[in-house]
Parts: structure tokens; sequence; C-alpha cells
């Protein structure tokens, strides 16, 4: 009976030491947070048996954490304390000591209260980590770190825009976690914003994707943002800004081989003369605006940029056709100089001699089509231009200076 006896307490004892040798888990649970929020991040341990002592450092990241404290402290350990770090490296210290063991075979140890901005921030157990039974003997412990990620993430920005009215225009946000979309627009520089609202113009009001369609001057300058959100949390992304820019117009031109005269009613986007021609460049031969010359085989410009408040003539070895974009310029106003000069037709249509001049036709000595010879020659009565015809140039020969302004066509 004795040897059934001795046997049964040494294996009592073999029990008991097996129980202390059990790996002991402590890790940092991973939580989802909204941007700009207080947020609580469990630590939860198991198999915390006859714990006596606790040491324990929790590296944190300081551009995204901040306010950092420790609460809900399990009621096993009382008096725990805790401080928080920054040099050599930021982190938190936890220690507790207690005379009678304290048994957590799984739950919660405390929460680490800290203010989350935003992105995914890691919380380290620090290798200095030990955990002693009330003997002081070392307990092994496996510990996994944690971090905090953002419930809604976004990854793309909306860009600014810049179209042509009526082009339409698109903003797109992209990311993670968000279920809804509302997108928003400013007109106050981004002091406030507004819900946007559909069908017309806006499409994809409640979408990554926003369009607008067609674009007006009216919207020149907004901004626009998006709205996302899930059940739990809410996020803006950037504002970006609409540019709407006049609408473009296009001009045909056809040239023949040898010497025309050109002008446009058009404002280019591109001013360079090299640009403006290109289409035509490997036939022009020399291009004047009656007081500079452009003669690219000889690498000559004393015009520099195109000036479409001015006339030109050119001589080309082929014919061709010349396309111009640009901004239409409603009722332009020229100044006829003194004296002999280009006249340029700033008008999307053709227009008599008396329509463009009234009352300052008395100003006029003569008028003459470039190349040609068709003019309207007042003190010889002579009038065989029926018209001034929209992209040409003319020669023009004045008595004194004066304005006149190109009429709307009808």
């Amino acid at each position: 009976m004795k040897k059934y006896i001795l046997l049964a307490s040494i294996l009592m004892q073999l029990s008991t030491l097996n129980t202390f040798a059990q790996t002991a888990y402590a890790s940092i649970e991973n939580t989802v947070a909204c941007d700009s929020t207080v947020v609580f991040v469990p630590v939860n341990v198991e198999n915390f048996l006859d714990v006596g002592a606790i040491t324990m450092f929790i590296g944190f990241d300081t551009l995204n954490l901040k306010d950092i404290s420790i609460e809900n402290i399990n009621s096993q350990f009382p008096d725990l304390l805790y401080k928080v770090m920054y040099g050599p490296e930021p982190q938190i210290g936890i220690s507790w000591i207690g005379v009678n063991g304290a048994d957590v075979v799984s739950g919660k140890l405390f929460d680490i209260k800290l203010l989350y901005s935003s992105g995914t921030s890691n919380l380290v157990f620090n290798s200095k980590c030990e955990i002693a039974t009330k003997d002081l003997d070392i307990i092994s412990v496996e510990y996994t770190d944690g971090l905090v990620s953002p419930s809604i993430e976004i990854t793309g920005q909306p860009e600014g825009q810049t179209v042509n009215e009526p082009d339409e225009a698109v903003f797109s946000v992209l990311g993670d976690g968000g279920e809804n979309f509302q997108w928003q627009r400013s007109t106050d520089g981004g002091t406030s914003f507004f819900d946007l609202e559909g069908p017309e113009t806006f499409f994809g009001i409640n979408t990554p994707e926003l369009t607008i369609s067609p674009t007006s001057g009216n919207l020149n300058s907004s901004l626009f943002r998006c709205m996302v959100s899930n059940p739990n949390c809410t996020l803006y992304s950037e504002s970006a800004m609409l540019t709407v820019l006049p609408m473009l117009y296009n001009q045909t031109v056809e040239f023949k081989k040898g010497w025309n005269s050109y002008s446009t009613y058009l404002q280019p986007v591109d001013t360079e003369i090299e640009v403006i021609f290109a289409p035509i460049m490997p036939a022009i031969q020399i291009i004047s605006n009656g007081t500079g010359v452009y003669y690219p085989s000889g690498g000559l410009n004393t015009i520099g940029d195109f000036d479409p408040l001015k006339g030109y003539v050119l001589k080309l070895k082929s014919n061709g056709f010349f396309n111009i974009s640009g901004y239409d310029s409603d009722s332009p106003t020229l100044q006829i100089p003194d004296g002999e000069s280009y006249l340029p037709i700033l008008s999307p249509c053709n227009i008599t001699v008396g329509a463009l001049f009234g009352d300052n036709i008395n100003n006029l000595e003569i008028i003459r089509e470039l190349p040609g010879l068709n003019m309207v020659w007042p003190a010889h009565d002579i009038n065989t231009l029926d018209y001034l015809e929209t992209g040409k140039t003319y020669l023009i020969k004045t008595f004194s200076s004066f304005q006149i302004i190109f009429p709307p066509c009808d």
C-alpha cells in the first residue's frame, strides 16, 4: 500500500512540474480603427499560471500612435505600473510584482489606449520581456506582435483635371475598406463642401469614379473630393481642382503652291511659330508679317512668336491644308496704324469692307488682296472686293490711325 501511495505522490509532483513548464502566450491583438480616433488595443495572455512578476516592453510608432496609456488592467494584477519612454527607442515599459501567484488561463492582460492617426502601425514586444513565477522561475512565453490598421484606407487620391469646355472630366479614388461613396464639391476654395446630386452633369456620384460631362465655365476652379465610409468609419479623400478652359475651335485653311496669305480669328493654344505651322513646315519657304520674316532653311526668324492680331503672307513649295486650334475671341478689336500694313481678318465669317470700316471708310486709302489684284480704292471708285475672306490677310493703306471692331457673324 505504501508503494502505491509513493507512486501517486511522485506522479502528482511530476504533474505540478509539467504545469510550470508549459509555454505561456502573450499577443497584441490586431486592431482595425478609424483615422484620428482613440483606440483600445487588447494585450491577451494564455497559460499565465502562478505569475509573480511581469516585465514587458512594447515598441510603437510615434508617427501614427500618440497619447499612449495602459487601461482596463486585469484584476489579477493590481498596481501594475507602466511608463511611456521615447529614448533610445519609443516603447511602453510595463512592470508588476505580486507575492501570491496570479493565474490567467486565457484572457486580456490590459488595453493599450492610444490616439491613432492613419496608416498601418506595428506594436512590437521587445526582446527584454520577461515573465516569472512567484518563486522567480522564468516562464517560457511566446510573444506575438500586433498592429493597428485603418478600417478605410485611400491608396489613390483624386488628381486635378484640366479640360476644355465642354469636354468631360473624370476624378477617381482608390482604396480598401470603403463600402459607400459620396462625391462632394467646394466653390469657396475648400472652406466648405456639399454633396453632389445627379444625374445631369455629374455621373457616378456614389461610386469611386466621378464623371463630369459636359463641363462649363461655372465649374472652373471648383474642388472635388470623395467621402468614403463603411458602418464604422468615414474618411475623406484629398480635394482636387477642376480647371475648365474655354472651348477649343478649329480653323482649316487650304494653301496652294506659291504665295498665300493667312490670318486667324482664334487665340492659339501655343504661339511658337514652329508649332503653329508644323503640319506644313516641310513646304514652307518663307513667311512674312510685313515687318519681319521667318526663313526656316536659313535659320532666320525675325517674326518671333505667332501673333493672331497680325496678318501673314507665306510662300509654299506645294499645296496643303493647314489646321489651327485655339480659343474664340468675341468681337475682337484691332488698331489700324497710319500708313501701310497687313490687315488680318479676325472673324470666322466673311465680311464686307463697308461693314468692317463703317465711318472709318474715309480714312482708307486702299485695301488689296494678298496675293491678287482685287481691291477697294475709294479715291478712284474701284471696288472689286466683294468681301474680306476669313483666313486671309490684306494689304491696307490708311491716311491716319483708327480702331475697328469685327462684328459678330449672323
